[in-house]
Formats: structure tokens, C-alpha cells, sequence
């Protein structure tokens, strides 16, 4: 018996010591987030047409900056069959270039591993543009647009690891992580008030959590929680403080004013849904926006104002969603200002456009 009692106190000596070389930062093994293009909401391979076809995408930068040596981008790239072999693509990170390569090259070696090393700590995304130069050799330019042959293929499984420096343990570092699954334990017997805190709640996490593909399971008290899942509780019994996080769990009073705060807070995630909106739990009498008319920068929602190129039509995505905006708008306009340089008669002309 004696004996039993030291072993165990051994070992949670050994917990304690675990505990605290975790918090440290230096010492602490921070875990590696992985984020593929599919979970940022691009549910196919990305077909890139043209002459110089160019596309973005960017997630959140961790606040304390990223570890280099175990952070890069994979990136799968195929390419067209008849592009002449010295077509060439660009990777650039936040606006600055870190690779260049023949598509002669790609065809040998299709997936990229690029070293995330020049990401500022000051930037608030870790932006990613691809652009290139395609061409089919004895055929001009007209020939090739008709043709339909000058295209890349980015395959929607690249993916982002990005390992921190320094873990997120905030609220909204929870709903920015990468998880296999959010399991939502809620208890039994709740309140018809607690209930309808639980449905926001849920609401909540599907609208944060489904545009990256990431399920929001249901579930009771008790079940297992599987590897690489975070699990959000639902607290019916009122302990400790309103909002706690633990690693990947996160506990929420089944109170109405309680989830409330939690939605308000996440309008300024940087991953958002397109498909729900909890308005009950977004709706605020005491909110100062009213009638008045509210302002939100294209930047807000990740959107890179690096210069976009090519001929034709050009179109770019805007996600967002009503958390974001703070409230549901009666009316919605867009002011659109941009600069180009459309070439006419052999004239460069520059023009400044606002919509």
C-alpha cells in the first residue's frame, strides 16, 4: 500500500512537471496546424486559364509567428500538356517571391514544398499567391486563348502546416484551429432556455467551423472524444467562469447572454461559414449599430489587394458572413475602387474606377 501511495505520487510529480515545461513556450511542444485548400472552402481542383492565370489564398499568421523550420506550404500543381516547356510559374508570400520554375520542371517534380520562412509576425494572414506565364510554342496568343489549352491545375488537397511559435490558448485560438471534428457534448435534461442556448451554441459552431469541412457532432456526456478532435461543453451547472478554455475543449454556461457574447466575439474570426447565421444569438438591443451605415474593408475578411493580371474577364471570391457584418443588413452595396491599365489602340492608358 505504501508503495502504491509513492508510485503515485511520483506520478503527479511527473504531470506537474509535464504542465509547467508546457507552458513554457520555449520548451513546450506546440502542435502543428494543417490546413488543406479544401477546408478553406475550395471543394474542387482549382482550374487556372489564360496566359497569366493567378490565384490567392491566405489563412490566419499564429499571433507569436510561425516556426520556420517546421512550417511550408505542399503544394500539388498539374499541368496542361501542350504548354511549351519553358511556361513558368511564381509562387509569391505576401507579395514577396520565394519561388520561380519552369513547367518543365513542375512535370517532373508536381508537388511543391515551399519553406514558410518569410512570413512578417506583423502580418495578420499568411498570404499565398500563385501566378504564371503559359504558352504553347508556335501559336500566338489569340491561337492559344481559342484553343483552351494554356491551364494549370492546383489540386484542392495542398495544404498549409504551419507549427506557431507560440500556442494560441485564446478563445478565438480555439475556433481558428484545425480539428478531424468538433464533438458539442451536451447534457440531458436541459431547460427549455438552456435547450435554446444549446441550439445557438450549435448554430454557432456550424457556421465556424463548416466552411472548412470540419463536422459538428452532437453528442452526450461520457462518449470518447476521438484523436484530433476539439470538444465544446456545454455547462448546465454553472461552475467556474462563464467561457473557459483547456487546450482543445472549450466550456459554455447554458446561458443565453453568455452564448450571445461568444457569436459577437467570433464576427471577427478569421475563418467564417457562408451558411449559418444565428441571428437570436447576434442580436443585440443595445448595439450601436442601428440605422447607421456600416463600413467594412475587403482587408477584414483576408482579401489581398496585390494586383491581379490578365486578359478577359477577371473575378475574385469575398467570403463573408452575417457575423461578420455584426447584423443583418437591410440594405448591402459594394464600393469597388481598383486602378488598371487596359491597353488600347497601342496606347497605355491609366484609369482609376470606383463602382
Amino acid at each position: 500500500m505504501l508503495q502504491n501511495f509513492y508510485r503515485s505520487l511520483f506520478t503527479v510529480g511527473l504531470t506537474s512537471i509535464s504542465i509547467a515545461a508546457h507552458a513554457l513556450p520555449i520548451f513546450g511542444e506546440v502542435p502543428p496546424r494543417i490546413t488543406s485548400l479544401k477546408s478553406l472552402g475550395y471543394s474542387r481542383d482549382i482550374l487556372l486559364k489564360g496566359v497569366n492565370p493567378k490565384i490567392n489564398f491566405s489563412i490566419p499568421n499564429p499571433a507569436g509567428g510561425v516556426a520556420a523550420q517546421d512550417s511550408f506550404l505542399s503544394l500539388s500543381v498539374k499541368t496542361s500538356p501542350f504548354l511549351d516547356a519553358k511556361s513558368s510559374v511564381r509562387i509569391l508570400i505576401n507579395e514577396e517571391p520565394v519561388l520561380a520554375t519552369s513547367v518543365e520542371a513542375l512535370r517532373k517534380t508536381p508537388l511543391l514544398k515551399i519553406p514558410l520562412t518569410a512570413v512578417p509576425k506583423n502580418e495578420p494572414f499568411i498570404s499565398v499567391s500563385l501566378e504564371s506565364y503559359l504558352f504553347v510554342d508556335q501559336q500566338d496568343v489569340c491561337e492559344s486563348l481559342q484553343s483552351g489549352n494554356l491551364y494549370l491545375v492546383v489540386d484542392n488537397d495542398s495544404s498549409f502546416q504551419v507549427k506557431p511559435q507560440i500556442e494560441d490558448k485564446s478563445i478565438n485560438g480555439f475556433f481558428a484551429g484545425t480539428y478531424q471534428q468538433v464533438i458539442f457534448t451536451v447534457p440531458d435534461n436541459l431547460e427549455a432556455t438552456q435547450l435554446e442556448s444549446a441550439l445557438w451554441l450549435y448554430g454557432l459552431l456550424s457556421g465556424q467551423f463548416g466552411k472548412r469541412k470540419i463536422p459538428v457532432l452532437w453528442s452526450k456526456p461520457g462518449n470518447e472524444i476521438p484523436a484530433n478532435s476539439a470538444e465544446v461543453i456545454l455547462d448546465s451547472s454553472f461552475t467556474g467562469e462563464n467561457i473557459e478554455r483547456q487546450g482543445n475543449t472549450l466550456k459554455v454556461h447554458a446561458v443565453g447572454d453568455v452564448v450571445k457574447s461568444l457569436a459577437v466575439d467570433a464576427r471577427g474570426l478569421p475563418f467564417s461559414s457562408q451558411q449559418t447565421a444565428i441571428e437570436s444569438a447576434l442580436y443585440d438591443s443595445s448595439s450601436p449599430l442601428g440605422g447607421e451605415d456600416q463600413r467594412v474593408a475587403f482587408r477584414q475578411f483576408g482579401f489581398n489587394a496585390s494586383p491581379r493580371r490578365g486578359s478577359g474577364l477577371q473575378r475574385f471570391r469575398v467570403n463573408f458572413d452575417l457575423a461578420q457584418l455584426g447584423t443583418r443588413p437591410q440594405e448591402l452595396a459594394l464600393s469597388l475602387k481598383s486602378l488598371f491599365t487596359p491597353t488600347i489602340r497601342m496606347e497605355i492608358v491609366s484609369m482609376a474606377k470606383s463602382i
